[in-house]
């Protein structure tokens, strides 16, 4: 029992406890807003994430770090709306300065660690919508607007930003 305030009955092959406000379970054991934060996450109480998110009461900077831990446990499907679709991250995205039709020529895929990934002429991903790469410039190649909405950022973090990989297969 972790509910200092409880009020257990030992009877006759029984044991009852009345919890406080801020304590459910048998045993008043396990604090209410780590048991709503599970069944809100998981639709279940999972126990073995209950050490985590008592250590988190404790700690509440940590919760940085667990987000993106969390979230990862979900399924692919699930993960999906925590991260940024393509109207979220681009306000426009061009190739030699024509302007790209977003389902025509992109797709986007989840990380467990990057989130929502967008990916641009890839054979497998979009085929036979694909650009060849023809000069140098600022008007040729790829060019992005991205919103980056940096308002949306926890405000205890240190960056936003992306990360861009550009590579030739």
């Amino acid at each position: 029992m972790k509910d200092g305030a409880a009020e257990c009955i030992d009877g006759i092959n029984s044991f009852i406890c009345n919890c406080s406000d801020q304590w459910v379970g048998e045993h008043c054991e396990m604090n209410k807003i780590i048991e709503q934060v599970l069944l809100n996450i998981f639709g279940e109480v999972r126990l073995d994430m209950v050490p985590l998110l008592e250590e988190l009461l404790k700690n509440p900077t940590l919760i940085k770090d667990m987000v993106s831990f969390i979230i990862g446990l979900r399924g692919y499907f699930d993960r999906l709306p925590f991260s940024w679709n393509y109207d979220d991250m681009f306000d426009l995205v061009a190739y030699e300065d024509k302007e790209i039709i977003k389902e025509e020529y992109t797709s986007m895929w989840n990380d467990v660690v990057l989130g929502n990934c967008f990916t641009l002429n890839h054979l497998f991903f979009v085929p036979n919508k694909t650009f060849d790469y023809r000069d140098i410039g600022r008007n040729q190649g790829l060019r992005a607007k991205l919103r980056i909405s940096y308002e949306e950022y926890m405000p205890w973090t240190d960056t936003a930003g992306i990360s861009v990989y550009v590579h030739n297969k």
